[in-house]
């Protein structure tokens, strides 16, 4: 599928690739998963071009000119150019509609002048499979961004009904597709399937808008009680073993535990039947002394490290309070 693109800019005193020249393309992690897109990038500076290894580039003339161009990609069968743009270079994305019997396939890019006439050319491979399996290697629960404010969470031990967590809780995966073969495959636009709105994805993966704009894995919000939200991953599905709890259903208590760096409490949310509850925060301490009440400090449920001679901890979160 061709797809075009035209660029109208001011160029500088700059020495230029000749006509004819190949253009350099940065291509994405592959092979990609079928369903999925990734970006590619036509760069126009020989000095991001130096730093990659390109066979048949030539890196030392100044800039390729892309003023009054358009750019051209013939995508193979099977693939579908879904949306391109400009930055400081050309970009643009492909998505793999149907894995190729060989795995792989050429990509040409063509950048033409005003007139029509080719200017630069590119050829590059993508390679695309179909993903059998899919794996959720890493949940943190927490609050995503803020560090210190999210826990990575033990999937060994996760309950066959799901590890709770409260509602309004973040939680970002890493997961993993692979082929038959079990080689890993990459890209972005994996969806929520998922039959209820408990769960809800905090960044849509959507068409980008400019090359590098979705970078993160999935970021779940539990916006509701529910369970097992499912994402899409290309052509397999991945079951995300969590589910959001209501406040009434756990309980806030305190844990204490002292080592060679001091004494520290930790507030744990638990079931009836002492399930941990995971992804609290924003816990509000306040740590009291023989003077009385120190300043309140708000931050991580799991640890808050205590003063000397402390004599009293009260915790506050989710309209729930707990002193020891």
């Amino acid at each position: 599928m061709m797809a075009v693109l035209a660029l109208l800019g001011a160029a500088g005193c700059v020495t230029t690739q000749p006509a004819g020249a190949r253009v350099p393309i940065v291509s994405p992690r592959q092979p990609l998963a079928e369903g999925l897109f990734s970006t590619f990038r036509v760069l126009h500076s020989a000095d991001d071009c130096r730093k990659l290894d390109l066979p048949g580039i030539d890196c030392t003339v100044n800039v390729w000119n892309f003023e009054g161009t358009t750019l051209e990609v013939d995508a193979p069968p099977g693939f579908e150019v879904i949306a391109q743009g400009m930055t400081r270079d050309y970009w643009f994305a492909v998505r793999c509609n149907d894995a190729p019997a060989t795995g792989k396939a050429p990509l040409v890019v063509r950048v033409k002048d005003a007139h029509g006439s080719l200017r630069y050319e590119g050829r590059t491979e993508i390679a695309c499979a179909r993903a059998t399996q899919v794996e959720l290697t890493e949940l943190w629960a927490g609050d995503n961004g803020r560090p210190g404010f999210e826990r990575k969470v033990d999937l060994s031990t996760a309950p066959a009904n799901g590890i709770p967590v409260p509602v309004n809780a973040t939680l970002r995966t890493k997961i993993q597709a692979r082929e038959a073969s079990g080689h890993e495959l990459f890209g972005w636009g994996r969806t929520l399937v998922s039959a209820d709105d408990a769960f809800v994805l905090e960044h849509e993966e959507r068409t980008p808008t400019e090359p590098n704009s979705v970078l993160s894995d999935p970021v779940l919000v539990s916006r509701a009680t529910g369970s097992a939200p499912v994402l899409q991953v290309g052509s397999a599905q991945l079951r995300v073993p969590v589910r959001a709890v209501a406040d009434a259903e756990w309980k806030l208590g305190l844990r204490w535990s002292t080592d060679e760096h001091g004494t520290h409490v930790i507030a744990e949310g638990k079931l009836s039947d002492s399930t941990l509850v995971q992804g609290l925060t924003d816990c509000a301490v306040t740590i009291y002394d023989a003077q009385g009440p120190q300043p309140t400090q708000t931050g991580d449920c799991i640890q808050f490290w205590l003063v000397p001679n402390a004599k009293k901890v009260c915790v506050r979160t989710r309209g729930k309070e707990i002193c020891s």
